[in-house]
């Protein structure tokens, strides 16, 4: 999103190795400086990104045998990992970023990249 906020007129692709829909973990905690930097870099998709998370300034660090309750501090924003990618799935979608799904990239020259790419990187 930040390189199509940059270059308007570029031809944006995320390759996303998984399914669409389909995530491998829980869960995501965003910290106050994180969201600060989420806000300005790209406010339509944090508002959508607060609304969906639950904002505390508490914290619950929880062991097998049990649990510790941090009161105060930083707040910060949790959310499902899916959760997360939809927001950001639906964000690109809407800046024009095409995202192609089931595409794992194993070698950078798997890619079809142009020519001026190589020449900034190789």
């Amino acid at each position: 999103m930040l390189m199509k906020k940059h270059f308007a007129a570029a031809d944006v692709c995320v390759l996303e190795q998984n399914p669409r829909g389909i995530s491998y973990g829980f869960g995501i905690v965003l910290a106050e400086r994180g969201l600060r930097c989420f806000r300005k870099a790209h406010a339509a998709s944090y508002e959508a990104l607060i609304t969906a998370s639950f904002i505390s300034r508490n914290r619950v660090i929880s062991h097998p045998d049990e649990s510790l309750f941090i009161e105060g501090g930083g707040y910060g924003g949790a959310i499902s990992r899916l959760r997360l990618l939809e927001i950001l799935e639906g964000s690109c979608e809407r800046e024009g970023i095409r995202l192609e799904f089931n595409a794992r990239v194993d070698t950078l020259e798997a890619l079809t990249m142009p020519t001026w790419w190589w020449a900034r990187t190789g």
